[in-house]
């Protein structure tokens, strides 16, 4: 099971995406990862939105979207108007052909 989580500024009028270049692909994607042991997709969407950019999210915070092929996607609202740094797993993983 995967959760992300998507991230909207209604101030900017905006979401947040992490952008990727990997082995000359060039993509967006919506942040968020795998879950561990028996966390619920809630849990893991704010364990991995924590880990990912440092963010602190609370479960009210999060609605739930849909699920596809068990990976499920929530809406949350984030008023920052400083984009927040990569950390954790993804910074780690970044690399000259990784970034």
């Amino acid at each position: 099971m995967r959760a992300r989580v998507i991230i909207y500024n209604p101030d900017l009028t905006a979401i947040l995406l992490i952008h990727r270049q990997k082995k000359q692909r060039n993509y967006w994607v919506v942040p968020g990862g795998g879950a561990k042991r028996s966390e619920t997709p809630r849990e893991t969407a704010i364990r991995e939105i924590n880990e990912e950019l440092r963010i602190e999210l609370t479960p009210a915070q999060l609605r739930q979207l849909f699920v596809i092929d068990n990976e499920y996607f929530f809406l949350t609202d984030y008023r920052q108007k400083a984009v927040p740094d990569i950390s954790g797993e993804e910074k780690e993983r970044s690399t000259s052909t990784n970034v």
